[in-house]
This record gives structure tokens, C-alpha cells and sequence, in this order.
């Protein structure tokens, strides 16, 4: 880039301004070889200055190259905030940078095409990864066996599909494009300089430093991870218990314990480092007349090479819910039950053994019974193992041995929709019915009104 310029809104400026107006300003300038501290663009349906002039801080004799590089600081932008408010207005400036050029100069004409395809393919790409990695979490979470959710904390899950997957939809494809950015420039500089000095010591020194932060940055995302987790869970179990709290007037225990949770996940993320000895003014003045530009770039390199690889643990935390031991096929083509399977309702139960986890006792060790179809039988007492039958009936929990028989069937050999699709529970936990009496008996629309009519009239 031949001179240097701001833009403290790009968008705003080629909005505001015609085209004509704007090349008659410049081609009747006279002053090409004097440099100006700012020129006003005046809108040539206002009479009012733009309020953030477009400022050129050296020779306007290089004026014509002005509409590639309004694209360029778009394309450059380094912080997410801006590149978010500028998304809008992308179409626009290409549009306007490309016929700009091809009026100014024809060979700038392929870097814009360049330009162009480089941010369709960040936008096109991002979100597809983004579409994909969100389609793989959510069918493993909902295909993941109910002793997942038993053992893992709501907070930790919370943490993961929330803040871990805002980072990859908002943050991760614009850092990647910056850090390959960054990296080729400070690549440049060093292929320049080399025939002058030799960046050998200038580059263990960098490769030194940005080892120690991998090493330790990478544990201190983790670790925010795990303690953000904490705070999620245990805020929503604080909204879910508040009636509880504030009946027992438990308010400042519960918010001291979240300020505790809050500054643990904070302390995590504490970090110094601080310069273990001075420089030689000669060294600096070396260094600033050598490396002015190469200093800046390795900056930019180093920064968004550590930035990309503490994003990329968002990435790891999402790939460990993706791979989650799912339940049993829920449809078994070779072996679907009848139409109108359960038709007597008998259940026999022989030598059923249950257990939560590979490592756990059993909590069922060979229970064997029949209940017969029409039957009411009750199941009474602390520990008597309800829940874990019920869980077991719906293959919630998977037998470590024994079957259970339905009506002939095996429930262990047929899919888990045509199981839990033919039978029903009602929650021991009293609730209050959201929408229709027709929705709450059918949710899934699978029986006609005049079938409903008659389940009611038999209730």
C-alpha cells in the first residue's frame, strides 16, 4: 500500500456521496503533489458535511487506487464488533469498489473478484461448519441415554450449546481469515528483511513465547469451561428452587454462593506477564528502524494465532457432546411388533437385572414376575425400585440381564419408537396441561377425534 489513510466509516461515505461528484472533486484538483490533512465530502443533496470526514494523509497523486482500498478496510477490519456492523453493507461496497475500478484502473479489477470471492467464502463456509457442527450436537444430545443427563450437570450442557457455540458461529471463521492474514504479512516482512539481518534469534525468541502461552492458555479455556459450568447450573437451579429460597428466606446464601461461583470462573482467567529485563536504547533503535513493520505484523500474527487456538477449545468441548453413546436404533426394520401391539397388556419379567453404570452394583438383581393383562398393581416403599422399572419398561435404562416380555415380544429387540410410542406414564409430579385436552391425549395427531371421545368416555 503506497499511503495510508482512515476510514472511520466506509459505508457511510460511499452511501453519502455520489460517484460523479466524487471523481469531478478529484480529477479538477490541481494540488496532486501537495498533501492535505483531510478532505470534506459533501453530499450533493445536503448541504451538510459528512460528520466523520475521509481523511488521506499523504500525496493524492495516488488517488485512483482510493476505491480498492475503501474494499480493503472492510476486508480488514480486526475486531468482530466492527466486522458485525459492517456486514450489511458488504454487497454495497463491493459493488461500488468494482465500478469504481473499472472506470480508475482495469488491473485492479482481478483483486477485486479476489476480494470478493475471499469474503463469500468465509461467510459460505463459516456457516456451514457452524450448520453442521450444531446438527451433530443436537442429534447426539437427543439420541444421548437417559444415564448421560443422570451423571451430567444442566450447567455444563448449557455451557456448551450456548457460549462454546456462539463462539463458532460469531468468532471463530473471521479469526481463522485474520490469523492467515496476519501470519502471510509477518511471513513477508521476514522474507524482506532476511537479505538485510538475520531473524533467526528474532524468531526462537517469538516461537519461545508462543509455546508458553499455548501451554497455558489452552488449560486456563478449559478451565473457564468447567467453571462456567458451574455458574450456569447452578443459576438455573437457583431459578427452578426459587419459591423454595425465598420461603425459606435463603437469598443472600444463594447470591453469595453465585458471586462466589462468578469470581472462581473469573480468577481462571487472570493472567500477567511481565518483561523479565530492559533494552539498550541502541537495541530499540535498531529494532524501530529494522523491524517497524515487521514488529507490527508478528504482533498481529502472534495475537490472532493465540486467539484461533483458544477458540478452537470451543471446538473441543463440542467434539466430547458429539460423540456421546447414543441409545438403541429406535426403528429395527427386521423386527417392528404388530399394528395393534399391546393388545392384552400382559408384562412378564424374567430374572431382570439392572444397573446405572458398568462400575455400579445392581440396583435389580433377578427379579422375575408376571402381571397380567386388565390388572391395577402397585409398587409401595423407599427404595423399592419404581422408577427403575419404569425406566427399564421404556428402555431408559438398558437390562444388564434378564428380558422383559410384552405380550410375546421382547422389548429389547424391537426399536426404541416403536417401544415408547405404544405406551404411556403419567409423571408423579403433578403439572398443569399447556393447550387443548385433544393435544395433551394426542400430541403427535395420530388418532381421530371420535377415538379420543371414547378413551374420554371410558375415563
Amino acid at each position: 500500500m503506497q499511503f495510508q489513510y482512515r476510514v472511520s466509516n466506509p459505508f457511510f461515505f460511499m452511501h453519502q456521496s455520489r460517484l460523479d461528484n466524487w471523481l469531478r472533486h478529484f480529477a479538477s484538483s490541481t494540488a496532486l503533489d501537495q498533501h492535505v490533512s483531510q478532505v470534506l465530502v459533501k453530499n450533493s443533496s445536503r448541504s451538510t458535511s459528512i460528520p466523520r470526514p475521509f481523511v488521506l494523509e499523504n500525496s493524492l497523486r495516488h488517488c485512483q487506487r482510493l476505491p480498492w482500498n475503501c474494499v480493503l478496510v472492510l476486508g480488514n477490519l480486526d475486531s468482530r464488533r466492527e466486522a458485525e456492523e459492517c456486514t450489511h453493507c458488504i454487497a454495497f461496497e463491493l459493488v461500488a469498489a468494482y465500478f469504481v475500478s473499472w472506470i480508475l484502473e482495469e488491473r485492479l479489477r482481478n483483486a477485486t473478484f479476489i476480494l470478493l470471492f475471499r469474503t463469500l467464502a468465509t461467510v459460505v463456509l463459516g456457516l456451514e461448519a457452524s450448520k453442521s457442527l450444531f446438527s451433530q450436537l443436537l442429534n447426539s444430545l437427543f439420541r444421548a441415554p437417559m444415564s448421560f443427563y443422570d451423571s451430567t450437570p444442566l450447567g455444563r450442557i448449557l455451557s456448551r450449546v450456548s457460549s462454546d457455540l456462539s463462539i463458532i458461529d460469531l468468532d471463530i471463521h473471521f479469526c481463522l481469515v485474520f490469523a492467515c492474514r496476519a501470519a502471510i504479512n509477518a511471513s513477508s516482512n521476514l522474507v524482506v528483511l532476511a537479505a538485510g539481518i538475520s531473524p533467526t534469534e528474532t524468531e526462537s525468541v517469538e516461537i519461545f513465547f508462543q509455546k508458553y502461552y499455548f501451554s497455558t492458555a489452552q488449560e486456563l479455556m478449559r478451565i473457564n469451561g468447567t467453571t462456567k459450568s458451574f455458574v450456569a447450573n447452578h443459576l438455573a437451579k437457583s431459578v427452578s428452587g426459587g419459591i423454595t429460597i425465598r420461603a425459606f428466606n435463603e437469598e443472600e446464601r444463594f447470591l453469595a454462593k453465585n458471586f462466589d461461583l462468578i469470581d472462581t470462573n473469573a480468577t481462571a482467567l487472570c493472567m500477567s506477564l511481565l518483561p523479565s529485563g530492559t533494552f539498550s536504547s541502541g537495541f530499540i533503535g535498531m529494532a524501530l528502524s529494522y523491524g517497524l513493520s515487521l514488529n507490527i505484523s508478528l504482533m498481529y500474527a502472534i495475537q490472532n494465532q493465540c486467539t484461533i487456538a483458544n477458540y478452537i477449545i470451543s471446538v473441543e468441548r463440542l467434539n466430547q457432546y458429539m460423540h456421546i453413546p447414543s441409545e438403541v436404533t429406535e426403528i429395527v426394520e427386521g423386527n417392528r411388533p404388530p399394528a395393534n401391539w399391546p393388545d392384552a397388556g400382559k408384562v412378564e419379567i424374567r430374572n431382570l437385572q439392572i444397573r446405572y453404570r458398568a462400575d455400579t452394583l445392581l440396583v435389580l438383581s433377578g427379579i422375575s414376575c408376571i402381571f397380567k393383562g386388565g390388572h391395577k398393581v402397585g409398587i409401595v416403599g423407599t427404595g423399592s425400585g419404581k422408577s427403575t422399572l419404569i425406566g427399564a419398561l421404556f428402555l431408559l435404562v438398558e437390562p444388564a440381564g434378564g428380558k422383559i416380555i410384552v405380550d410375546g415380544i421382547d422389548i429389547s429387540t424391537i426399536g426404541l419408537h416403536d417401544l415408547r410410542s405404544r405406551f404411556g406414564i403419567i409423571p408423579q409430579d403433578p403439572t398443569l396441561f399447556n393447550g387443548t385436552v385433544r393435544f395433551n391425549l394426542d400430541p403427535l395427531s395420530q388418532h381421530s377425534d371420535q377415538e379420543i371421545w371414547e378413551v374420554l368416555l371410558v375415563l
